[in-house]
């Protein structure tokens, strides 16, 4: 029975001495593992990232302005794109100010349905659906497209996507007492 011992192989010459391909297989072997360790890792990150988020859409949904403060960090960027009158950008203040603002013109919480998280890296992408009742009475129902960046486990940017049109409608109607 021919025996295999890793590094002393001999060469067809007859050297011995480690063999090229004992190397190669071992680096490979040990490239798998750590490879394999760093999916992981990000398997792990993105779960966790997932998470954060998940936290940040109760806090969302139950109108707790207090969570979403403590879930995000304090140079926060806050940016809903488009160009109706809610579009722009916004430090962590604002985000709190339109989270408040929202807040108060629901009746109770919003309903969050339909939820797709995707994860990689630092970024999670959520796409939803909002139900929930005005307080005039009326349903509002949006489809909303989120990408949240975080960092330590707390949301550092936040890119909002939205049907705006429909939201200033709303919205607007609200504020000049329609």
């Amino acid at each position: 029975m021919l025996k295999h011992r890793r590094n002393s192989i001999p060469h067809t010459d007859g050297r011995s001495g480690t063999c090229a391909t004992t190397q190669s297989a071992a680096l490979h072997t040990r490239g798998r593992r750590d490879g394999a360790r760093q999916i992981s890792r990000k398997k792990a990150a993105t779960t966790e990232n997932k998470q954060a988020v998940r936290k940040v859409m109760d806090a969302m949904s139950n109108r707790d302005i207090q969570a979403l403060a403590d879930l995000t960090t304090d140079d926060l960027v806050y940016k809903i794109m488009g160009t109706a009158t809610i579009s722009g950008e916004r430090d962590k203040a604002g985000f709190i100010e339109v989270a408040s603002g929202l807040a108060g013109l629901l009746d109770g919480d919003i309903a969050f349905e339909n939820v797709v998280l995707t994860a990689e890296d630092d970024r999670v992408a959520a796409a939803f659906d909002g139900r929930g009742r005005l307080i005039d009475g009326r349903s509002y129902e949006n489809t909303y497209h989120t990408l949240f960046f975080l960092r330590n486990g707390k949301v550092c940017e936040l890119r909002e996507l939205f049907d705006t049109k429909y939201a200033d409608e709303l919205i607007g109607l609200l504020a000049t007492g329609r």
